[in-house]
């Protein structure tokens, strides 16, 4: 591949003619499912609750939660879950959307990408790769910032490779500055990752091709003038109004996460491996090969030098802390896309591929028999109806997919079998979002809505020893929540990472929010007043017994109570 590209009229006709393709099944495909479950706590429910409090205070500079100042994070997600709810009311589609099509943006941005540099059969493989992953697919369809702040901080590092290639000096100037501007566009959604991540992979390119005149190339001073301009506007504004901004966010956010334990999801260091390998699923058994080619060819493509810095940097990276949250790895999808594309396209020309295809159907027959099985035993599952023939379709998907292309394998029709493994993987991650809503046991959707429009001015809505993240969100309801717990241990509540230790530091940083925070002995005094209450079922008895409440209904994990009769 040549060290430098450019694109006649035709090709660019033909690369919009096939993202507006791309861009219109994805929209389809994508957008169908996302409002066919429930919001997932806790991240569902917390941040979007967050940009809903946005828009009932029309300030949207402070992030509250349930009333106290949450400043864990950057601004630019709730500013966007805020239009699309402002728009589209609130409700599931509303709030996966704006995550939905930035997650598409990427899919095309990196099938442009992958075209511009080996073709248009490579850029439609890219697309089907990244767009099919189920790892990648879930995280569209999940309301939180790691795949936003994935998707801007692979546009940086996209066009930033785009601006290495260009031989035209103003092209590549206005190529840089693009990605200066998805730059802060991941600032503004997570933090210092959004400019270390392109600093770090395009000096490690630097370092490691031998070619430190690039510095020279990457227009530094006018392009970080650009990604001030905005982003630091906000963190200026926050630390003007909350003086202990600066230290919380950069010092004990970034730096004391990082390299201190004791967070959740603490995990060993190769917890990464088995997400990207699953996650990539069934693609990624050319990884292996896809990086050696990549770290091998920084002589002769230039391209796949680059994705394989980018995809070990990061991966190293997030490997590092002990805190392991699975979308972390996000960042590393799209360049593996890009890397698996390209070892998918020389694999399709290869007589080697009908052999592998032969050996994966039959793992994943027996995998998909093994379900099948399980689910007509109810071994292991839940007894739910529902839930068993949810998974019984896709255990039915399995076999008539992995019988379909063992058939074309055998038969060496290669356009076939990749055909055949695309379509259901699609039918299965469909029914994957049907499957989501009935495993979830902590969603107060039902409950809420019961109460919903019984709720009056007056009425009281208390969390008892819980916080349920999405009640704000279903309730739709201006008053912060009353949450009970034993709020006096500071020492234990601090050293938890969860949702005591963010109520707990909401109230310490907005001395308002300290009335939402109720001890148990003061719940007797607190009932005086009508009230809802969302407990445990574990809960369920000791209230009863003790208080002045009556059940209403279960849901999942969750129980209504009511200290009135306001349902009938």
């Amino acid at each position: 591949m040549a060290e430098s590209y450019s694109l006649s009229q035709k090709s660019v006709v033909n690369i919009n003619r096939d993202q507006l393709i791309s861009g219109l099944f994805l929209l389809c495909f994508y957008v169908v499912t996302a409002g066919l479950y429930p919001l997932t706590v806790p991240d569902e429910g917390r941040y979007p609750s967050i940009a809903l409090a946005m828009l009932q205070r029309k300030d949207y500079i402070n992030t509250m939660l349930n009333g106290g100042l949450f400043i864990d994070k950057p601004v630019l997600f709730y500013w966007l879950e805020a239009l699309s709810m402002s728009v589209l009311g609130v409700n599931e589609w509303s709030i996966r959307l704006p995550v939905i099509l930035t997650g598409i943006f990427a899919v095309l941005l990196t099938q442009r990408v992958t075209t511009i540099f080996y073709g248009r059969r490579t850029g439609w493989l890219a697309a089907l790769i990244l767009g099919t992953s189920l790892l990648y697919y879930a995280s569209s369809h999940y309301a939180a910032m790691d795949l936003e702040v994935a998707v801007w901080v692979s546009a940086s590092l996209f066009f930033a490779l785009l601006g290495l290639q260009h031989p035209a000096k103003n092209k590549r100037r206005m190529l840089f500055y693009t990605a200066y501007f998805f730059a802060a566009l991941a600032m503004l959604t997570k933090g210092l990752i959004g400019i270390l991540f392109p600093a770090m992979i395009l000096g490690l390119y630097s370092l490691l091709s031998g070619r430190w005149q690039l510095i020279k190339m990457i227009f530094l001073p006018s392009g970080l003038c650009i990604f001030f301009v905005l982003c630091a506007p906000w963190f200026i504004l926050m630390q003007i109004k909350h003086p202990f901004f600066f230290h919380y966010f950069f010092v004990y956010q970034h730096f004391i996460r990082f390299t201190h334990s004791g967070f959740n999801n603490s995990l060993p260091f190769w917890f990464y491996l088995p997400v990207v390998f699953f996650g990539l699923f069934p693609w990624s058994f050319f990884i292996i090969n896809a990086i050696k080619d990549s770290l091998k060819s920084y002589a002769k493509d230039q391209v796949a030098f680059y994705c394989g810095i980018w995809v070990l940097a990061i991966f190293i990276f997030f490997s590092i802390p002990d805190s392991k949250p699975v979308t972390y790895i996000m960042p590393v999808f799209p360049p593996l896309a890009l890397l698996l594309a390209k070892e998918t396209d020389k694999w399709l020309n290869k007589k080697a591929l009908c052999i592998v295809s032969c050996v994966l159907s039959v793992i994943i027959l027996l995998a998909g028999l093994a379900i099948l099985l399980c689910t007509l035993l109810k071994w292991l599952l839940p007894s739910s109806l529902q839930q068993s023939f949810y998974l019984a379709m896709v255990a039915v998907i399995l076999i008539i997919g992995a019988i379909t292309t063992l058939t074309f394998s055998l038969k060496k029709c290669r356009t076939a079998i990749f055909t055949t493994v695309t379509t259901a993987l699609i039918l299965i991650l469909i029914l994957a979002a049907n499957i989501a809503g009935q495993f979830n046991q902590n969603s107060s959707r039902s409950l809420a809505l019961l109460v919903k429009n019984k709720i009056t001015p007056e009425t009281q809505i208390i969390n008892y020893r819980r916080y349920y993240y999405d009640l704000p969100l279903y309730l739709q309801n201006t008053q912060p929540i009353k949450v009970v717990y034993d709020w006096r241990n500071e020492k234990k509540i601090l050293h938890s990472d969860n949702w005591k230790h963010e109520l707990y530091l909401g109230m310490q940083y907005t001395p308002e929010a300290k009335k939402n925070l109720i001890l148990p002995a003061e719940l007797r005094s607190v009932l005086k007043k009508p009230s809802y209450l969302f407990t445990h079922i574990g809960y369920v008895d000791e209230l009863l017994n003790n208080y002045p409440l009556s059940l209403i209904s279960t849901s999942g994990n969750i129980a209504l109570l009511s200290n009135h009769n306001m349902i009938p």
